[in-house]
């Protein structure tokens, strides 16, 4: 079985990853339907706008303590079943949000979904990792996140359609279905490639427990992940409002500027990374993140924004990838659950602490003042890269 296994990996476009892709995209698109549709819902029930921001808060902070025990579970179950559980989970969710009514219904849903989603996207990038050759990882995960990128770009768009032309069961049915397909896809996946090997028999010990959950080894990618997903975070929930405090219209081609970069970066990024080292990318993406909060502090302008999200696209899709593809470079095959789990814990960690200190800083200093101090973080991430790690991967 481990024969057929590496067959099916000496190519990058193989079954499993084609699957996982397609899966992927499927089941991101529906959350994107149904996210920025979420506070509508609330507030067509009478749900005050603090109460509707605690309940979808809630689903992030599951989906966070989620991460160490599905990487446990991925390095000792079969992925392929693990990450279909997942997706049944997920489907549910979808369903039940057209019996919710009320905030405590609201917030047991969100609570599925949360368990259903953080499950996943630790699975999912396992699975990419034990799919692709191991000489492809970093373009092979870089491939697989253009499934959110397109996700973000139609995802809301069809759920406000939705709702406008018919309802918010419309809207639930129709994400729930995309689920349903993400689910049936991964079914179809390849088992034998996901082969678990028996471990002996030890001792439960505070120390075997610990290992269980977080993989030492990648820790230093995760503290990176943290750095770079605050100044993301700061950047993607503010500047719209930064761009009207500026007196800025149309600030959405923001975002279009910076999907269409993102769809180049990420995949070529991941492949100078495989055949050079990444160093080759990750020093130049996090300048190009620097770069990025430096020119939104001076821009009054929608030139200087969109330059902004030019680097901004080049930086993010050339840094987390790269990130992510240590993470589970350095580890053996058996362990990339628990390497997922620890990275996407440093990931989630950064966005919550980012949005937090953004928004602090916003009200305290002004919106110029909280990006140039959230450029911080980033040259933290590039000081650790180039200090302690850049000679260990090289």
């Amino acid at each position: 079985m481990e024969a057929v296994a590496e067959k099916a990996k000496q190519t990058l476009w193989n079954k499993n990853f084609i699957l996982i892709l397609i899966a992927n995209w499927m089941l991101c698109t529906s959350f994107s339907m149904v996210n920025p549709c979420f506070s509508l819902y609330a507030q067509s029930q009478g749900i005050s706008t603090d109460v509707a921001g605690s309940i979808i808060g809630i689903a992030t902070i599951i989906s966070m303590f989620m991460r160490p025990v599905s990487g446990n579970l991925a390095d000792k179950k079969n992925k392929k079943y693990v990450v279909s559980a997942a997706l049944l989970i997920s489907a549910l969710a979808a369903f039940l949000y057209n019996f919710a009514y009320g905030a405590t219904p609201l917030m047991f849903v969100r609570i599925i979904q949360g368990i259903g989603f953080g499950i996943y996207t630790t699975l999912s990038s396992t699975i990419v990792f034990d799919s692709v050759p191991s000489g492809r990882m970093a373009e092979g995960i870089g491939i697989f996140g253009l499934g959110a990128v397109f996700a973000m770009a139609i995802g809301p768009y069809m759920g406000l359609a939705l709702v406008k032309s018919g309802s918010f069961h419309t809207l639930f049915l129709t994400a729930g279905f995309l689920t349903v397909i993400s689910l049936i896809l991964t079914l179809n996946m390849d088992a034998a490639m996901f082969i678990v090997k028996q471990r002996s028999k030890v001792p439960i010990t505070k120390k075997y427990i610990m290992d269980s959950l977080i993989e030492a080894k990648a820790i230093p990618a995760a503290i990176i992940a943290i750095m770079i997903s605050m100044t993301y975070n700061s950047i993607i929930s503010f500047v719209s409002l930064y761009a009207e405090y500026r007196g800025i219209v149309n600030i959405g081609i923001f975002f279009t500027v910076y999907a269409g970069i993102l769809l180049i970066s990420r995949p070529l990024s991941g492949k100078i990374s495989d055949q050079k080292g990444a160093s080759y990318v990750l020093i130049p993406g996090l300048i190009s993140m620097l770069l990025s909060t430096l020119i939104l502090y001076f821009a009054s302008q929608l030139n200087l924004f969109l330059l902004a999200a030019v680097f901004f696209g080049i930086g993010f899709g050339c840094s987390l990838p790269t990130t992510q593809a240590m993470a589970a470079k350095n580890v053996p095959a058996n362990r990339r659950g628990s390497a997922m789990s620890t990275f996407y814990i440093g990931a989630d960690f950064g966005l919550a602490a980012g949005g937090a200190l953004a928004g602090f800083l916003a009200k305290a200093v002004g919106y110029e003042n909280m990006y140039l101090s959230l450029s911080l973080p980033t040259f933290i991430g590039f000081l650790i890269f180039i200090l302690f790690l850049r000679k260990r991967i090289s």
